[in-house]
């Protein structure tokens, strides 16, 4: 998965043809509406709601196609009056589609704006707007509308005379409004209440009316004001009329919308309708203490409300104006309103608070906004405490609803330049403090990526607002709060070198994949925007690519490393391997992270690891006994950090000494090993119990996994260095760690365990590898082997162990009757499948002693001599032979992929060797039954089992071996090859797959298969030909003669047989000497006393196949007589059917109809 490139890379390589294809669709979408083209388009287009940058380039090209194909159906539904136009729905979903990706700016500024088609429009949308009109396409034909309103010509000189049913005795609009002007207002207002985007572009059309010089004139603006109002306070104010009826919360909405708008025009022509908004706006805040308020009551209304504070206050703030109401009190409770809502629990209402309050602070004096930031940065602090004697600060107390809402402003001040120099420190002090914040849940779920997320939005403003000049007053020690806290750094570093840092270990190491992609994009921006301040920051740039770092294993493990390369291990390596030993790495939430922080710092370590096993140890020191996923992080470093470091011992010991790489010593590896064995005996670092492996709670499966991880790669260690264990302090302790280790039996523990048992074998001498293995075999014994992974681990590390142990005949011998008792049909399924798995690490062998050996590198294939052998090769053929089926299904299933798993890890020459020569057949026998039968998973793995024990080389997928030339092949090769059991095996497989249960693509690729394989034979010129057709059909005499109380085979074998009857293949065989009576007699036995109704069924079918041979005709018939007595009334159906067919007997029609 890290070789493959992201899905945003794709897009942007294959964006040029996506658009070029939507261009070729186009047209025939306008001729020929449909629905297949509309979504076709639309999911083209929906991946660029990622990337809708990329689609900037192609709108030139785009929307003048659909644009102009939207007006034409427009104008031909003016023109022609006609109710049903099927192409303008799906262009404006289109349009719509677009507006969504990119923004309306954008896409209206490519609508046309000739004041002629205003008119059209009008009339278009009036006709249409009763259920004939979608949602989308009245949000565009309104976005339109607002776009045409702009028109620089009078109303009146481009309006019509027609008459309008618009009651307007609420607006009480002047008598000279234009037809044309009152028509849109109505379309504005009928949608003003819509809870989807109609709404906005409804108000954004009344706004535009209202700035129009000829609607000012005429009191338009006056009149939508006083009636929004009167509408929104129809509840408190007595002027209304009693008949009107009260307005529900989604037109509330709408008006709250409209004023937003209609705020935000010219302050001189806004400014007169300050003090009525205001108070009704004052009115709704007080009614939110009480919970009263039915605008605050929903996101939407708040973001409304938010946004129409914002408008009042910058109308207050504009010199220009004058208002009756103090300003500056306005001003104040406007603020404390949106510093209020920074911490309210929905994200869109912070994030509309936070660009309010931002850019209400950019019309403050310089002492106010220093106020104002200074206030935010203050709040940063509530709940924030100190741990412990140091001076860390605590978080987890904090509220991150309410950090995200004060970053995200931050972060929009930063942006619009409003904080001076003199508060950049304290500003960056708490953005770096933000971009490490993480909270979890009480179910575990990260809450912190939003915050982190405006970190990186404040960062990446920081960078492009101010100039390197004014970044570098600042001191870059100062914004730590305690050494403690500091991550390492050089002497000197100025501030872009530490963001910078801070950015790549975000980059690399946070667990969201927005975040790690927004450190990039801001890391990019600080290299760019401040050159020659960044050490290699244009390498790091190209390292820390916004695209490849959206893979969090790549992030973290080869981007981090590489990263790390850069300098001195002072620049980046120790800062990363700072972040990597806490929450981000070794402490993440997830245990696959904790592997790749795992494994980046075993990388991380071969370029520089001084003092990095002290602060490990350090770290485990100081976990609380509850911290298990931590300690499981820790421990699996601390196992990367001994693998990688006897990884470079033995390639430095390989280049030395090609004879003997064991006998070079190497003190670091040394030092490594000898320290990292006396954790297990210091109670105080590592503190493990029983109840640390059993208890449920404290998810046991993780620290058997790391520590079983971490004795394997000391264990290795241990081994190449040459030192005797038992003296060596701690491996005592750490092998009574073991059977611990042993007892469990999930899967993530078993994966290590046989690793873990071949490192011990290479550790200890010859009689501790003897009194270890005898141990488990004792402790295997004790358990009952009919429980399903019962004692798994130690049949794992016993299957391990034993290529190791070939001085001691007896205990080899032990090991593999366990195993072969362990395979057999008395034990559970599961345990099965765990006693092949061990099988195969026997076959294994010892391995060889060089680099990766024990774990990477392909080990030898050894196959233990004599009987040993033979028993394995049994034990294997008995699992390849597995159809268990319960509750759950086909389970043997499960059985027969292991066994062919291990299957493939038998020596390549089996088949040259005497001794093997009679079960090789078997094998390939089996493989070939497995490689044509029904489920494709065993199909598949069955099919690159037989290449490999043929030696061939082949490239196999799902497709390849369910395609009718798979079958054909097959078949060829086998029917025609000299071996009578693998055409059995074969052909008794090859049923299961063309008999009915199938999938029905299955079933016509074989039965293809089979006809065209006898029909290709019997056409060949020679009569040996002819004759090897007749020794295949006689093959299916004998599969069915074998399989008479096996019902997996004999239903399927039986419609296949009906099948060829059908196919006319069987009757062929009448010129030739074929024992037709033996065929009727094996169909007959198949049902004999028989309840399966679909085995009944396919022995009909061969019936009426074998009834147009005249030497089973009437004995046929007389069968099929008497089974019209049947008690089972689709049989008695399908026999009436069979009968008629056969003998036109016109009373069978009164059988059919009254069965």
């Amino acid at each position: 998965m890290v070789g493959e490139d992201d899905d945003d890379v794709h897009l942007q390589r294959a964006s040029s043809a996506i658009i070029a294809k939507i261009l070729r669709q186009l047209p025939k979408l306008v001729r020929k509406p449909s629905s297949t083209r509309l979504n076709s388009i639309l999911g083209q287009l929906e991946p660029f709601q990622g990337d809708p940058q990329l689609l900037d380039v192609y709108l030139r090209d785009l929307l003048p196609v659909i644009i102009t194909a939207y007006v034409k159906q427009v104008e031909e539904s003016v023109v022609s009056a006609d109710d049903f136009i099927t192409a303008a729905p799906a262009l404006s979903k289109i349009l719509y589609t677009l507006c969504k990706i990119r923004g309306e700016s954008p896409i209206t500024g490519f609508f046309h704006n000739e004041a002629h088609y205003l008119e059209p429009f009008v009339r278009y949308f009036e006709h249409r707007n009763h259920g004939l009109l979608s949602w989308e396409e009245r949000y565009i034909l309104l976005l339109w509308l607002s776009h045409l309103s702009l028109a620089p010509f009078d109303l009146h000189s481009i309006s019509t005379n027609s008459t309008t049913d618009f009651d307007d005795q609420e607006l009480a609009l002047s008598p000279n409004m234009p037809t044309i002007a009152v028509r849109m207002l109505r379309l504005a207002l009928e949608h003003l209440s819509s809870s989807s985007r109609e709404m906005k572009a409804a108000a954004k059309l009344l706004s535009r009316l209202c700035v129009r010089a000829d609607m000012k004139d005429l009191q338009l603006p006056n009149s939508l004001a006083r009636w929004t109002l009167l509408k929104l306070n129809h509840d408190l104010s007595k002027d209304v009329s009693t008949h009107f009826p009260p307005d529900n919360a989604q037109k509330r909405i709408g008006f709250l919308t409209y004023l937003g708008y209609f705020m935000s025009t010219s302050a001189k022509d806004v400014c007169a309708f300050v003090p009525q908004i205001y108070a009704f706006c004052q009115q709704q805040l007080d009614d939110s203490l009480t919970r009263q308020s039915t605008v605050t009551s929903s996101s939407t209304a708040k973001r409304a409300w938010i946004k129409l504070l914002r408008n009042i206050a910058l109308v207050c703030l504009s010199p220009e104006v004058e208002i009756s109401l103090d300003s500056s009190a306005i001003v104040e409770e406007v603020i404390g309103t949106l510093l209020e809502s920074l911490g309210d629990k929905e994200t869109p209402v912070r994030i509309t608070a936070s660009k309010a309050l931002s850019l209400i602070t950019m019309k403050l004096s310089l002492e106010m906004a220093e106020e104002i930031i200074q206030a935010i940065l203050d709040s940063f602090d509530v709940n924030v405490f100190q741990t412990g004697d140091s001076a860390q600060a605590d978080l987890s107390q904090v509220d991150p609803a309410q950090w995200h809402g004060l970053t995200l402003t931050l972060a929009q001040l930063l942006f619009r330049r409003a904080p001076p120099t003199n508060q950049l420190p304290k500003i960056l002090r708490t953005l770096l403090r933000a971009l490490d914040f993480e909270q979890r849940s009480s179910t575990g779920v990260s809450v912190g990526a939003n915050v982190r997320d405006a970190a990186n939005f404040g960062i990446w403003s920081l960078s492009r607002r101010y100039t390197p000049s004014e970044l570098a007053l600042i001191d870059a020690t100062s914004i730590y709060e305690s050494p403690r806290d500091e991550v390492p750094l050089q002497d000197g570093i100025c501030i872009q070198q530490l963001l910078a840092v801070e950015l790549l270990a975000s980059a690399c190491l946070d667990p969201a994949g927005n975040i790690r992609r927004g450190s990039s994009a801001a890391l990019q921006e600080l290299v760019g925007r401040h050159p020659d301040t960044v050490h290699e920051g244009i390498s790091l740039v190209q390292i820390a690519d916004y695209h490849a770092v959206g893979l969090r294993e790549r992030a973290m493990v080869e981007i981090s490393s590489a990263a790390a390369a850069l300098g001195k291990p002072s620049i980046y390596l120790m800062p990363l391997t700072h972040h990597l030993l806490r929450w981000r790495g070794v402490g993440s939430g997830d245990t696959t992270a904790r592997s790749h922080a795992a494994r980046a710092i075993g990388r991380l370590s071969s370029i520089y690891n001084a003092g990095l096993l002290e602060a490990m140890t350090l770290s485990l020191e100081a976990i609380k006994p509850k911290d298990f996923e931590r300690r499981h992080g820790l421990l699996l470093s601390l196992a990367a950090l001994s693998d990688v470091a006897c990884e470079r011992y033995l390639e430095q010991s390989s280049v030395q000494d090609d004879q003997d790489p064991m006998m070079t010593q190497n003190d670091d590896l040394l030092s490594l090993t000898l320290k990292a064995w006396a954790i297990f005996s210091h109670t105080a670092i590592i503190h493990l119990s029983d109840r640390d492996f059993g208890s449920h709670a404290l998810r046991p499966e993780l620290i058997t996994v790391a520590v079983t991880t971490l004795i394997t790669c000391l264990a290795r260690a241990t081994a190449a260095l040459g030192l005797d264990a038992q003296s060596t302090p701690g491996v005592n302790e750490g092998l009574q760690l073991v059977p611990l280790c042993l007892n469990r039996s999930d899967e993530a523990s078993l994966g290590v365990t046989p690793y873990m048992a071949r490192a011990l074998m290479l550790m200890l001498p010859e009689d501790g590898r003897l009194e270890l293995t005898e141990s488990w075999l004792a402790q295997e014994c004790k358990g009952n082997s009919r429980i399903a992974l019962h004692q798994s681990g130690y049949v794992h590390a016993l299957g391990a162990a034993f290529p190791h142990i070939d001085g001691n005949k007896a205990i080899q011998q032990s090991i593999i009757d366990m195993l072969c008792r362990r395979c057999g049909d008395r034990v559970e399924v599961e345990a099965r499948v765990v006693a092949l798995r061990s099988l195969g690490w026997v076959l294994l062998g010892k391995g060889r002693r060089s680099k990766g050996a024990w774990r990477t590198a392909e080990p030898t294939r050894g196959l233990p001599p004599g009987e040993l052998g033979l028993n394995i090769i049994q034990a294997i053929l008995l699992g390849l032979d597995d159809y268990t089926i319960n509750e759950r299904g086909d389970v043997g299933s499960l059985v027969r992929l292991q066994a062919l798993e291990t299957l493939e890890k038998l020596p390549r020459d089996l088949g040259s060797q005497p001794e093997y020569k009679n079960v090789y057949e078997s094998i390939c026998a089996a493989s070939r039954r497995l490689s044509v039968e029904k489920l494709d998973k065993v199909r598949l793995k069955a099919s690159h089992v037989f290449t490999a024990v043929q030696s061939h080389s082949s490239l196999l997928d799902l497709q390849t071996v369910s395609s009718y030339v798979h079958f054909r092949q097959v078949l060829q090769n086998s029917f025609w090859g000299p071996s009578r059991k693998i055409a059995a095996a074969v052909l008794e497989g090859f049923v299961t797959s063309a008999g009915s249960g199938g999938s029905e693509a299955i079933v016509q690729s074989t039965r293809a298969a089979l006809v065209d394989v006898l029909n290709r034979k019997w056409a060949e010129s020679p009569p040996s030909s002819q004759a090897a057709v007749l020794t295949t059909c006689n093959l299916f005499l004998e599969v069915m003669r074998q399989n008479l109380d096996n019902e997996r085979v004999l239903a399927p074998i039986l419609d296949t047989i009906g099948f060829l009857f059908d196919a006319g293949i069987f009757q062929r065989l009448l010129i030739m000497d074929f024992k037709w009576r033996n065929l009727l007699s094996l169909v007959q036995k198949s049902h004999y006393k028989s309840s399966s109704i679909p085995k009944i069924l396919a022995a009909i079918n061969c019936y009426r196949g074998l009834a147009e041979i005249d030497a089973t005709r009437e004995d046929v018939l007389r069968k099929l007589r008497s089974m019209l007595k049947h008690p089972f009334p689709k049989v008695r159906e399908a026999v009436v059917e069979t009968l008629f067919i056969l003998t036109q007997d016109d009373q069978l029609k009164t059988l059919a109809t009254n069965p």
